[in-house]
This record gives structure tokens, sequence and C-alpha cells, in this order.
């Protein structure tokens, strides 16, 4: 953190579904690393506290992610990205990604070789997002991430006073998808204390039988959070997810990650088709998702799904760090 004179940082905001991305256009220490993957460690070794304080109160808010450009490995990227929350580092936002895009381009930080299509060098490889314009501003995109697909059905968990069948499903990261009603909980703000107890009961139940690692990397593993579905509020939604992080945070959109986890169930129980599902968030805002086709990984049935949605620019700013300031590393609530 600064010492001194105040450190400046600066940063545009928008929203997807609901959940605020951040991405930093200035002032923010240079990354050091060859590969996308030595900055990353970069990031968490070296800067991680004034991460946490970008996302969180009194500059940030709960939920806030934070996206940071670098400059690719490979000639093939336009840009590398890393995204960071208040669980730590992401290898995967679909939300994050899209807004990032169409932020990106439009404070010209990005001048990609297809006019509509920014190629990201992520930890898991190129992804390619499209933006989408209304004459000259740009008001959304869509991406694809990894193959998505159900690692575990039907797992039984014990979780208060319920014994509940959950499903453990991979969309970049592993989520958990559990039905609100068999929970007993309502998909909704006012249910976020109980969604919270509930989603660290679930994870600390799978963690104690079981370890969750994908077939094809054993690296990627663990559990990211617990996706609670229910039925949408909002005319032309299909459902409402909710996803709870490991750490107790909620996001206030889908999730990218958590909807391609979430369509992956919704195959596997022979309910996705080639319609795009509208995703609900916690805060009414939605994001699309379409089953592309099938991708297997390994052995396992897996699918291509691609996420859609428009953003909202929300702000400009210029974030000060006093170096006698008591609330320098932020704080959550």
């Amino acid at each position: 953190m600064p010492s001194g004179s105040p450190q400046r940082v600066t940063a545009a905001d928008a929203h997807v579904a609901g959940g605020v991305v951040r991405l930093l256009t200035g002032g923010f220490p240079r990354l050091t690393g060859r590969t996308l993957a030595d900055k990353g460690r970069t990031l968490d070794k070296r800067h991680g506290t004034l991460c946490r304080a970008l996302v969180s109160e009194p500059r940030g808010g709960e939920g806030t992610v934070l996206a940071l450009l670098t400059e690719p490995a490979t000639p093939d990227a336009d840009a590398g990205i890393l995204l960071w929350h208040s669980g730590g580092f992401l290898p995967f936002g679909g939300h994050a990604l899209i807004a990032a895009a169409a932020l990106a381009v439009a404070e010209h930080l990005i001048v990609p070789r297809d006019r509509d299509i920014v190629r990201f060098e992520t930890p898991l490889g190129i992804l390619p997002v499209a933006v989408s314009r209304e004459g000259e501003r740009v008001t959304g995109g869509s991406c694809a991430g990894p193959p998505a697909f159900v690692l575990a059905g039907g797992l039984p968990v014990e979780a208060g006073r319920r014994a509940l069948p959950v499903d453990i499903a991979y969309g970049g990261e592993f989520y958990v998808v559990v039905d609100g009603e068999s929970a007993g909980v309502r998909c909704a703000s006012v249910q976020a204390p109980v969604m919270r107890a509930l989603a660290n009961q679930i994870i600390r139940a799978i963690e104690s039988q079981t370890t969750v690692f994908h077939p094809a990397d054993p690296s990627i593993r663990g559990i990211t959070g617990v996706i609670f579905t229910g039925p949408a509020e909002r005319t032309g939604a299909h459902l409402r997810a909710i996803p709870v992080y490991a750490d107790g945070t909620i996001d206030r959109s889908p999730s990218g990650g958590g909807a391609a986890a979430l369509c992956a169930v919704l195959h596997a129980m022979g309910l996705g088709g080639v319609e795009p599902i509208a995703i609900e968030s916690a805060v009414g805002g939605i994001l699309g998702a379409r089953i592309q086709g099938v991708a297997p990984v390994g052995a396992i049935d897996g699918i291509r799904v691609r996420l859609e949605a428009a953003i909202s620019r929300v702000g400009e700013h210029v974030l000060l760090f006093e170096p006698d300031d008591p609330l320098l590393s932020g704080f959550n609530w």
C-alpha cells in the first residue's frame, strides 16, 4: 500500500445484471512476469491488499469484481486480463469479461484487430468476447467459456435439518447447484443471511466427503460457491439464480461461470435446449445463456455455453489512498 503522498488509482465501472465490474485504467502498479500465470502470482503476492481495498468499502462494495489488463504473452490475444474479487483471484468470470471488454473498447484502452471482438488471454486460454453496439456506443457483449459439465448429480448433503440432493457442476469454476425450495429458502435478498449459512454448511459437508477437481486438469479444484435457484420474478426470465461464494459474498449477477454450470445441470436433466435461457439475478438483472453444442471433457458429456448480457456504465473514478486513512485496506460489512 502507498506511503507518503496519496496514491491515485483510476477506474471505470459498469454493471452486468447487477454485478459491478471495475476496470482499472491507471495508477495500479505494473505487474512483472513473463506469463499471465507469473503476473497472477505477482498480483496475489505483492498487491493483494490493494486489490481487496479496491473491491471493498469505502471505495467498492460486496460483489465487485476487479479487472486488470496486462500485456498478452501471445500475439494471438489483444490483451491479457486478470480478475479479482473479495475471495481472491478468479480464473474465469463470464459477466466480468463482457463488462471488461465493453469498457476497454469504450475507454479506448484496447483497439482490437477485429472491431467487435476482443481476444483476452486468460488463465483458461484465449477467450474471445464479442462486443455489441448501438451506433458508436458499446452496450454489451457475449462470450463462451470453457466446456461446462456436471461432475456429480443428485449428491446427498446434510445442511441444517435437511438432507438435500445437490449437483456439482463446472462452468469455469466449480459450483454446487441447489434448488432453493428444497433447501427451504426463497431466492431473495432478504434471505441473504440464511443463504450464507446454508452455503457454508453445504461446502463444508461436500469437502468432508469428496475432493472436487477437474478430470482433465487436477490443478483446477475446490468449490467456488453455491448457487441457489428458484422461480423468476421478472417477466421473460426463466429462473432466478443467486451465487453465494465460499467467503460469504453474494453475487449481484447470476455469475457467468455459475450460469454455465447451471446450464450443464439443466442439460443433464434434459431441460436445456437450443433456445436461450434468461437467468435472473438477485436484484432483477438478466444474463442470457445459450447451449451451443456438446463439448466432451474426457468421458464426461460437456457442453459449450455462450453468455450474453447488456452492460450499463455507472461511473469513472479517481480513487485515493491517503497514507493516514484508518480504513486504507477497506472493510466488508
